[in-house]
C-alpha cells in the first residue's frame, strides 16, 4: 500500500484548473485572431473586387467612347451621300439586295460587334482588348465584350439646369411617312431622382424650395385658359401661400415649349405665320406651370393662338409624384401638346422633316429637371427618332467582372448658343440693373454711344475688338 504525502491530492488539482483557464484564452485568442484575418480578407476581397468593378465600368465607358467615334464618322459619310463610298465610307455602306443600290449599313444588324466593323472593316467577333500604348489593358486584362447601337430611338432625353436652361430637338424621323404622322408631342418633366435631390429623408422639400403639385401642396396658377382668342383672360393670380420671391425655387419647375416647323418650301418670314382661320401655324410657344389641379394636354388650338404672344398665359399642368396605385412615377409632370399641320403644307409633305423642331426651356434656370420627349400619332401610338440620339449598350470586363451601360449620342451640332431671354434684370431699388449677354464674333468693330457732358452731345466711338469670339455683357 502507498502511502501519500500530505497536501498532493490538492496541489494536483490546481494544475487543471490553470490548464482550463490556458486553453479557454488560447481558445478565444484564436477566435479574435481568425476574426481579424477574416475582416482583413473581407476588406482585401472587397477593395478587389470594388477595383475590378471600376476597371469593368471603364472598359464599358471605353466602349462607349468608341461607339461615338464610330456614329460620328456614320453621320458624317451618310451627309456626304453615296457618293463617298470608297472614300473611307466604304464600310459604313451596305448594298441592298432589293435595289442593288448602295445603301447606309442598319447599325443594329451588326450586334455586339457594331464598332469594330464599321471603324476597322474586320468581320471578326470577340471582344475587344483595351490597351496603351505600354500595353497596360492587356496587363490588366480589360476588355469591352460587346458594344450596340440603336439608331432609332422611342424618345428623347436630356436634363436641363442653371448651366443648360435650353435644349434644341431636331425631331427627325425614318421617312417623310413617319414625319406626317406626328400629332402631337409629349414631354415629361423632374424625376423621381430630381425630386430627391431637393428634399430631405421624411420627403420634404430642403429650404428655399416650395411645393407646386407635389405631395399634395395646392398652389398653382389661375385664371381662364380658354382655347380660342376670345376666351384668354389675363386675370391671371397665385394662389397659396408660397410666392414667387428672391430665393425660393418652385418644385416642380416650369416648363416653356417651343415648337417650329415649315412646309416643303419656306422663307425665313413663315416662321413668323400662323393661320388661326384655317387652324395652321409653323410655330408655338406653351409655358407650362406644374399645378396640383391641372390639366396633362391641349388641343391644336392652343398651339395656333399661341403664336400670336398678346394671347399666351401659362398653362397649369397636373403634376404629382406618385401614379393612382401609389407608386413613384418616373416623371413628375406629363404634358402632351396636340400640334397642326405646316403651312403650305401639301398631301405628300405636312410639314418640312429638315425644318422641324422642339425648344425645351427652364425660365427660372432651376432646379436640375431631367426631360424625355416622345413623338405620338392621332391614337398615341410611338413614333421614333431616327439618328437623332442614338442609345449604346456597352458591355465591360476586367478579369473575370463585367459590367454594363447605356449611354446617349446625340447627333446634331447643340454646341452653338441659343438665348433663353433677351434682356435679364438683377439686384434691386436704386441697385437694379438691366443687362444683356451677346455674342462677339471675331475681327468685329466695337461701336459705342458715350454722352459728352461737356458739349452735351452723344458720341460715337469706334474701336476693333481684335478677339476670336467671347461673350461680352452689358448693363444700364
Amino acid at each position: 500500500m502507498m502511502d501519500y504525502k500530505k497536501g498532493e491530492c490538492a496541489k494536483t488539482k490546481k494544475g487543471a484548473a490553470a490548464i482550463y483557464i490556458v486553453i479557454f484564452t488560447t481558445t478565444l485568442l484564436s477566435i479574435i485572431a481568425l476574426s481579424f484575418v477574416r475582416i482583413m480578407m473581407s476588406e482585401s476581397m472587397r477593395t478587389t473586387n470594388y477595383s475590378l468593378s471600376q476597371s469593368a465600368y471603364d472598359s464599358a465607358l471605353a466602349g462607349v467612347e468608341d461607339a461615338k467615334i464610330a456614329l460620328l464618322r456614320y453621320q458624317d459619310c451618310i451627309d456626304k451621300g453615296g457618293s463617298s463610298v470608297g472614300g473611307g465610307c466604304a464600310n459604313y455602306y451596305e448594298t441592298d439586295v432589293s435595289t442593288g443600290a448602295s445603301a447606309p449599313v442598319n447599325l443594329s444588324s451588326l450586334g455586339c460587334d457594331v464598332v469594330r466593323k464599321l471603324l476597322t472593316g474586320s468581320s471578326d467577333k470577340g471582344e475587344q482588348i483595351i490597351s496603351t500604348g505600354n500595353k497596360v489593358g492587356s496587363t490588366f486584362d480589360q476588355a469591352y465584350t460587346c458594344v450596340k447601337i440603336e439608331t432609332d430611338t422611342d424618345d428623347f432625353v436630356t436634363s436641363l439646369s442653371e448651366s443648360r436652361p435650353v435644349e434644341l430637338v431636331p425631331l427627325r424621323t425614318k421617312n417623310q411617312t413617319e414625319q406626317n404622322r406626328i400629332k402631337k408631342i409629349q414631354v415629361e418633366w423632374f424625376s423621381h431622382e430630381n425630386y430627391a435631390a431637393v428634399s430631405n429623408s421624411s420627403g420634404s422639400l430642403n429650404s428655399g424650395y416650395f411645393g407646386n403639385g407635389i405631395n399634395g401642396v395646392s398652389n398653382s396658377l389661375t385664371g381662364n385658359q380658354g382655347t380660342n382668342k376670345g376666351e384668354y383672360n389675363t386675370s391671371i393670380t397665385y394662389k397659396g401661400n408660397n410666392k414667387f420671391e428672391a430665393g425660393s425655387i418652385m418644385v416642380p419647375p416650369a416648363m416653356q415649349l417651343s415648337y417650329y416647323q415649315t412646309g416643303p418650301t419656306f422663307s425665313l418670314g413663315d416662321l413668323y405665320s400662323s393661320d388661326t382661320a384655317s387652324g395652321v401655324s409653323n410655330r408655338g410657344t406653351l409655358l407650362l406651370a406644374p399645378s396640383s389641379d391641372g390639366v396633362n394636354s391641349s388641343d391644336a388650338s392652343k398651339f395656333t393662338y399661341s403664336a400670336n404672344k398678346s394671347f399666351n398665359v401659362p398653362i397649369n399642368v397636373k403634376c404629382s409624384d406618385t401614379d393612382g396605385s401609389g407608386g413613384v412615377k418616373e416623371y413628375s409632370c406629363s404634358f402632351v401638346m396636340e400640334i397642326t399641320d405646316a403651312i403650305g403644307a401639301t398631301a405628300d409633305v405636312k410639314r418640312n422633316m429638315s425644318t422641324n423642331f422642339l425648344l425645351l426651356s427652364l425660365p427660372y434656370n432651376a432646379p436640375e429637371t431631367d426631360v424625355r420627349i416622345s413623338m405620338l400619332d392621332a391614337s398615341d401610338n410611338i413614333i421614333q427618332f431616327a439618328n437623332v440620339e442614338p442609345k449604346v449598350d456597352s458591355t465591360g470586363r476586367a478579369n473575370d467582372l463585367f459590367r454594363r451601360v447605356e449611354a446617349r449620342v446625340k447627333l446634331y451640332d447643340d454646341s452653338f448658343a441659343i438665348p433663353n431671354y433677351a434682356l435679364a434684370s438683377t439686384g434691386n431699388g436704386d441697385n437694379a440693373t438691366i443687362r444683356k449677354n451677346f455674342y462677339v464674333a471675331p475681327g468685329c468693330e466695337k461701336r459705342e454711344s458715350v454722352f459728352d457732358n461737356v458739349d452735351y452731345k452723344v458720341v460715337e466711338k469706334k474701336e476693333s475688338c481684335n478677339n476670336s469670339g467671347e461673350v461680352k455683357q452689358s448693363g444700364f
